[in-house]
């Protein structure tokens, strides 16, 4: 069991690795755009349109909105894939993807038409109102686009389309950083606004053609608008809308306590923070995104050590991952705030101070997110629709206080305070949920006591060479043996292990230390038996070759046609290049 556990955690590990990239790249580009903007406006139009910029950040929840349906979709996909279910997962995504083209349209439409009231309703005056209308007319269809892009990222994992998330991530980047400079001059903050909307075009027009190959695991299907899967996808995503709504607040609610105690400096001071912010956040959300997608798989298919697995994976690189850029901000705080602001100045000073004490809360929100992502996976809404709404509208309401008496200092540490009330928030439902103190990694995640296989009720095993085959799939049958299945049926179980993992090895491209067998056979009370067998080869699905037979020749593809045979389903995906089959017999 130990060499097995190193196995699965070595698959866990790369998978993991491998999607949080993907995602964090793509959140990284996108805020380094925004961080480009910032730098390409401050040094081309002056530090009065970054303030009007900046004004702008409250309706910039619209497009995270999106996230309603994206990430509720993503979990809901995930555990409908992990439990065999692939006509909904292609009828979900299709559904996702009509809601979010139709809603973030008339949403870009509507922010053209009504781009005046929404800058005055900002609090924009004057030439800031101008400017503020100029940035809302050329950016206002980067809503639609960049919306659209998100959901086909958020789920190319599960096709392997890993190669054209990047691709798409780099077109977006470069795009935008040779339009910032192209229309800078040309089209002043107008043209700040369109670069975004025109790179966000290139990288959807990039990623679209990845969903129409119906051999992938998901892909447009024709099928009727499933009103409810998206309802359940929506219903998952609802934290998302009540943090958007809490992020409203906070944005709103700290440019008031800036504004009003400390001057319009700080609001640009402050816009540097929210760019540098969804950098660092960036690192936070990829870590956080594969967590979830990975957890959503491992629920599915009820493997409870799994899904502990992922939770310890993620933590830890989430932790080492966001508190690196922390320390390199604080150690270069001054070479930093140069680059935004003239030194010697008051504002300077306050954007290094910003660049020190501003990004200490991210350990702290890597901890919270993941555990917020556990319970959505199981449909434990209450607590993470409360969270989710109060640990970001709670900064906003603690700068009120704190902004008077500590100057933008305040407003710089409340992120940090209100995490942290947060958790506070979540460990003491861990302890009422539980009965008791327990601050175990089952108890922080609220896993039901019966989810998954109990010790007895499954075993799992890890192939190094073809040679161990043989022994392993003896190994099964003598497990299904002690749980007094058939013997002519565990000797099927056992042939069906034996065939496929000899066939990864010699069609997979297996290469002994350098990829990883993982199989797990399950046989609950309820008499069904589940084997999964995982590995980290190239891409190769078994099913392939269950339509290979030749009748002709009866000798040939005997244990495959064995297999096609004795099996009730099998199932196949292949999640950030980790293959996983499911045969259920």
């Amino acid at each position: 069991m130990e060499t097995y556990n190193t196995t699965k955690h070595a698959i866990i590990w790369k998978s993991y690795i491998r999607l949080a990239m993907v995602n964090m790249v793509a959140f990284v580009a996108l805020n380094i755009c925004s961080f480009i903007d910032n730098v390409v406006i401050s040094r081309f139009l002056g530090e009065h349109a970054l303030a009007a910029v900046g004004l702008f950040s409250p309706v910039l929840v619209i497009t995270g909105l999106a996230f309603v349906i994206i990430s509720g979709a993503e979990i809901l996909i995930g555990t409908l894939i992990g439990s065999g279910k692939q006509d909904e997962v292609n009828s979900l995504f299709t559904s996702s993807f009509i809601a979010v083209a139709v809603i973030w349209t008339a949403i870009s439409i509507t922010l053209i038409i009504a781009r005046a009231p929404i800058a005055t309703m900002l609090g924009a005056q004057g030439e800031s109102a101008a400017l503020l209308e100029q940035y809302i007319a050329g950016y206002a269809f980067n809503v639609l686009f960049s919306s659209l892009s998100s959901l086909l990222i958020s789920v190319t994992s599960f096709n392997n389309a890993i190669k054209k998330s990047y691709m798409a991530t780099a077109s977006m980047f470069i795009g935008n950083f040779v339009f910032d400079i192209l229309f800078a001059n040309f089209l002043g903050i107008f043209g700040i606004g369109l670069a975004s909307t025109i790179s966000s075009l290139v990288s959807f027009l990039v990623l679209l053609p990845a969903y129409t190959n119906k051999e992938k695991t998901i892909h447009f299907a024709k099928t009727a608008f499933d009103r409810k899967l998206l309802a359940e996808a929506v219903r998952r995503g609802v934290p998302t809308l009540l943090f958007n709504s809490g992020i409203f607040i906070k944005n709103s609610l700290i440019n008031y306590s800036l504004l009003t105690y400390v001057g319009e400096d700080s609001i640009a001071v402050a816009n540097v923070l929210v760019s540098i912010c969804g950098l660092v956040g960036a690192i936070s959300i990829g870590c956080s995104s594969a967590h979830s997608a990975l957890t959503s798989l491992y629920y599915g298919e009820e493997d409870r050590e799994g899904v502990i697995d992922v939770f310890k994976t993620a933590l830890l690189a989430g932790v080492i991952a966001v508190t690196l850029p922390g320390i390199l901000m604080a150690v270069f705080s001054s070479k930093l705030a140069v680059i935004f602001f003239t030194p010697g100045t008051e504002i300077f000073k306050m954007g290094r101070t910003m660049f020190i004490i501003g990004f200490w809360f991210f350990p702290f929100n890597v901890f919270l997110n993941l555990l917020i992502n556990a319970y959505k996976v199981q449909g434990r809404m209450k607590l993470v629709n409360i969270i989710s709404f109060t640990e970001v509208a709670m900064i906003g309401i603690l700068t009120l206080f704190t902004v008077p008496f500590m100057g933008s200092n305040g407003a710089w540490l409340a992120n940090m305070w209100s995490d942290i009330l947060a958790i506070v928030i979540v460990i003491i439902s861990v302890f009422v949920n539980a009965g008791r103190v327990d601050i175990s990694i089952p108890s922080l995640l609220k896993l039901p006591p019966d989810f998954g296989a109990s010790n007895e009720e499954f075993e799992e095993y890890s192939v190094e060479t073809k040679e161990e085959v043989a022994n392993i799939s003896q190994k099964v049958i003598d497990f299904c043996h002690s749980r007094a299945i058939d013997r002519k049926k565990a000797l099927w179980v056992g042939l069906c292990v034996e065939e496929i993992s000899i066939n990864i090895i010699d069609h997979g491209l297996f290469v002994r230390g350098q990829n990883s067998i993982a199989i797990r056979v399950v046989n609950k009370t309820d008499g069904e038996l589940t084997i999964r067998i995982q590995d980290d080869c190239i891409r190769f699905d078994p099913r392939n070759y269950l339509n290979m037979f030749n009748v002709d020749s009866p000798e040939k593809h005997i244990g495959l046609r064995m297999v096609a045979k004795l099996v009730e389903s099998i199932n196949y995906y292949n999640n950030a290049g980790i293959n996983t089959l499911i045969m259920k017999l």
